[in-house]
């Protein structure tokens, strides 16, 4: 792989990565500790899509491949039963051990309640 091709390559990934980490990061800030939503953006985060859970359900009916992110604390995934099978848990301050985790051609959906 010539040298070039490398380089753009590892800028596509670390787009990727900052990209994913912003909405995450926004998540994160979006879910208090006892998982209730904070709708406040005054502190200049950036919008985050949101999604209905209707539109995630038609999405994944129609075939389109659609991978979730839990992204509950360690305190609220342990607490509860109720978890999405095939999700990955990301607790806040750990995305970066989990980026190899995330797969790049699908839609991403994070919830954390």
């Amino acid at each position: 792989m010539s040298g070039e091709r490398i380089v753009r390559t590892r800028v596509r990934s670390y787009a990727f990565a900052f990209v994913l980490a912003i909405i995450i990061v926004a998540m994160f800030g979006a879910c208090g500790d006892d998982g209730s939503k904070d709708t406040d953006t005054s502190d200049g985060a950036p919008e985050v899509p949101r999604i209905a859970v209707e539109e995630v359900k038609a999405r994944m009916d129609s075939g389109e491949p659609v991978f979730f992110i839990d992204t509950r604390s360690d305190s609220q995934w342990d607490e509860t039963n109720t978890k999405l099978p095939g999700a990955l848990h990301v607790p806040p301050g750990t995305l970066d051990k989990h980026l190899s985790e995330i797969p790049q051609d699908r839609i991403i959906v994070t919830y954390c309640t």
